[in-house]
Parts: C-alpha cells; structure tokens; sequence
C-alpha cells in the first residue's frame, strides 16, 4: 500500500482554525463597522473631545433704544462740574434723541468648557437736537457726544451643537468720552466742545444665539439690557433714560 502523504495547503501561522481562507490561502478580511459622519464643520463642542483654552474674535454693531417721547433730563442726575446745554444757550424746547449705536472689536477666550470672558475696543456715539438761544441767536442745537469703552463680559454656554449656540452673558463697561460737541445752526453756526474728565459706567445682562455659517465663522445675536450709572456726563439719553434695551449682532472667527 502506497503510505505517502498527500500535500495540504499550508496556513499561516497566526491563521486561527475555522477561519474562512480565500484562495489564496489567506483569511479574508472581514468588513470595518462604518464610521460615524464627522462634525460637519471639524468642530467638536469641548465635552466631547476634552477642554481646551479657545479664542474667538468678533467684530460687532450695536444699536440701543430711544424714545420717542422727548422729555428734559432730571437734574438730580446731572452732577456739577460738567459744563451742561444749559449753562451757555437758554434750552427752548425738551431734547429729541437720536438712535445711539456701537461699533466694536474684541476677543472672547474660553476658560471652562461652557464658561468665556470677552473685553474688546468699543466705539459710541449718542445725538440729541432741542431748540435753544445763546447771545441773543435762537436756532436748533444739535448736541452729539463720542465715546471709547472697554467692555467687559462673562459668557454661559446654555445649549450648543453643530450648527447653532444659546448662550447668556453678564458683565459691565467703562467708557472715555472723547467728543462732546454743541453747534447751534444759525448765520453763522455757533459751535462749542467742552471736555469731560470722568469715565461712564454701566452693567448689563442678556441672552445670545450665535448661528455657524463655516468651520470658524458665527453669526450673533445678543439682545440684552443695560444700566447707565448717575455721574458727571453730558445730557444725553443715558442720563436721561439709564435704563436702556441694546441689540448687538456680528461676526464671530472662532478658533
């Protein structure tokens, strides 16, 4: 009887038995689980792939409430010391206040997952007309006041996701004037400038909602409530009215 052995395909060495083996002799590779679809925009929030510091920049436009009933500013807010409409043109009528609006740039870094701090440049500029009379010219007097503020806020990250974030904020402001200009329209105009030494402070809080629009751009909208403090300021709606509705919307590149 012929003993000899008939040849077997060999295995790898590592080849476990009972593995399917394609004809080649090798295991067959078995199909990979799918992958989950990435962020569509590479961005993961911070819990999920563990916090990092991040930085945002934003440049923004503001625009605050007025009202439309005209009334004279009560004097118990008007401090001394700061040369006032009244002291050098006899007011004829009640102050007519424009829309005061901001422009600013400022950076916003994260320092816990849903926690930021934001400071920045801020730029304001706040108009009034009334009816007046100085050395015996009467005319319309238009009054605008300029200011540059350092903000400074905190952020709390309510709700996010991919596409959209709900946040609220919290913070306040110092502010420098740096034009405070008086011009009486007549023949000729009769203008006036008067310094101002001491800074305006405010606090506010408000709720924002920032929309992605690209991997590192957001659009935001943050509506909010500020408080103007009593001090040596012109007359302006602030001191007027301190208690005033703001509206800032703007571009958020975050990083």
């Amino acid at each position: 009887m012929d003993c000899r052995q008939v040849p077997t395909a060999s295995l790898p060495a590592d080849q476990p038995q009972g593995a399917p083996v394609s004809e080649s002799g090798r295991k067959a590779r078995q199909p990979r689980a799918a992958e989950s679809d990435p962020d569509p925009f590479g961005a993961a929030e911070p819990e999920r792939r563990g916090f990092r510091p991040r930085l945002a920049l934003y440049a923004q436009g503001s625009v605050g409430s007025n009202d439309a009933r005209p009334s004279p500013a009560p004097a118990s807010r008007m401090a001394p010391g700061v040369p006032q409409m009244d002291e050098f043109i006899d007011l004829g009528s009640s102050s007519t206040y424009g829309v005061p609006f901001t422009l600013g740039l400022g950076v916003r870094l994260y320092v816990a997952p849903r926690l930021s701090l934001g400071t920045g440049l801020d730029y304001s500029m706040l108009t009034r007309t009334f009816t007046g009379s100085f050395q015996g010219v009467s005319g319309t007097v238009s009054h605008t006041i300029q200011y540059l503020g350092i903000p400074v806020r905190l952020y709390y990250d309510v709700l996010t996701s991919d596409r959209i974030k709900f946040y609220a904020y919290g913070g306040g402001e110092f502010e420098f004037c740096i034009g405070n200009n008086y011009r009486l329209f007549g023949a000729p105009d009769i203008v006036r400038a008067y310094k101002v030494r001491d800074p305006l402070y405010s606090v506010g809080v408000g709720l924002g909602v920032e929309f992605r629009l690209s991997r590192t751009v957001g659009l935001y909208l943050d509506p909010g409530v500020n408080y103007y403090f009593p001090g040596n300021q012109p007359r302006s709606i602030r001191t007027d009215k301190p208690l005033m509705l703001n509206f800032d919307a703007g571009l958020r590149f975050n990083f």
